[in-house]
């Protein structure tokens, strides 16, 4: 057994052990009138109404900043990504090629300590 059989075959153990246990949660919550309602709601707005994640997000990060840290309140910054389309079609070709861009700036950051630690063995005398 290799590859995908040997995933699979995890993946199914997993779910026998787990199926028990996510019906009895599945079960409390359809038994209870108001979490019911809530995820209904919730998952009703998320499909047919336009804004709804983005106000949910904004929502969301309000509280954190309130209750957690100031930092979160730098979320709302990226409201500015949905106004304009050239700003999101520009996030959008970072996130598409985010593997990439991370090789690029870590052999940027290699290149970097390369050269550091080259300068730093050429002018230690000048330096000591």
């Amino acid at each position: 057994m290799e590859g995908w059989e040997l995933v699979t075959s995890y993946y199914s153990i997993a779910y026998e052990l787990a199926q028990p246990y996510m019906s009895k949660i599945k079960l409390a919550f359809m038994n209870n009138w108001i979490v019911r309602n809530i995820f209904i709601s919730f998952y009703a707005l998320s499909h047919y109404e336009e804004g709804f994640l983005s106000i949910l997000m904004f929502v969301v990060a309000t509280f954190l900043g309130n209750f957690v840290g100031i930092e979160w309140y730098t979320i709302h910054l990226f409201d500015i990504f949905t106004n304009y389309t050239e700003l999101t079609n520009i996030f959008k070709a970072i996130l598409n090629n985010f593997k990439k861009l991370a090789l690029l700036s870590f052999l940027a950051g290699v290149f970097i300590l390369v050269f550091n630690v080259i300068s730093l063995n050429t002018y230690n005398s000048i330096i000591w």
